[in-house]
């Protein structure tokens, strides 16, 4: 129902967008990581890069259910043939808890503050997770983020998301997913997205 539901509502979304994440972490002991996760943005005419962000900073398994990660990320976004370079604090805070039917429910409170134009935005996402039994490591997954920027006391953007998720080793796993993307300016515009993921673990 949730796809047909994103099927409909794309038709409405007429720009389409390609993004590209990779996330790549290392155990620096039982219960802190390090992670670096740069992430690439390409929109029409294809291929025109026009947005890239950086996160570095540690993982702490505060427990089995609850991850805290500050990070530091640089953020480049290009408009009008004009780059704008931000330098941003980030704070995420990642609760695990099961749920229905052998399925996981992930919940992201992550807050974004730019150092270079002392904004803040407040994202909260709820991704839901299931394992497909018969192909192994498969994992098929849906999610909601809204975004709140507290310069303009609004919320100014949702993602809504759909994709599935293949771990092709103990230390690699790859990611396809489909995300309608709507974001307030002046008017509430809306994207199609196409997002490929890369997860290296040492």
């Amino acid at each position: 129902m949730v796809f047909l539901i994103l099927c409909w509502q794309s038709i409405f979304a007429s720009e389409w967008e390609y993004w590209n994440k990779t996330s790549i972490t290392g155990k620096l002991t039982d219960r802190i990581d390090l992670r670096i996760e740069p992430n690439f943005r390409f929109n029409g005419p294809f291929p025109h890069f026009y947005y890239s962000k950086i996160f570095i900073g540690p993982i702490f398994g505060v427990s089995k259910l609850l991850k805290l990660s500050p990070s530091y990320a640089y953020k480049a976004s290009e408009k009008n043939n004009q780059w704008k370079k931000e330098n941003m604090g980030v704070l995420d805070i990642e609760l695990k808890l099961s749920f229905l039917f052998d399925s996981f429910l992930h919940y992201r409170l992550r807050t974004e503050y730019s150092f270079t134009n002392d904004e803040c935005v407040l994202r909260n996402r709820f991704r839901l997770l299931k394992d497909y039994k018969k192909i192994k490591g498969l994992s098929f997954l849906i999610w909601d983020e809204i975004f709140y920027n507290f310069v303009s006391e609004e919320i100014n953007e949702n993602q809504t998301g759909i994709g599935f998720s293949k771990k092709i080793s103990k230390n690699l796993a790859l990611g396809l997913s489909y995300i309608l993307r709507y974001k307030k300016s002046n008017d509430w515009c809306s994207w199609n997205l196409i997002e490929t993921e890369l997860r290296i673990n040492f």
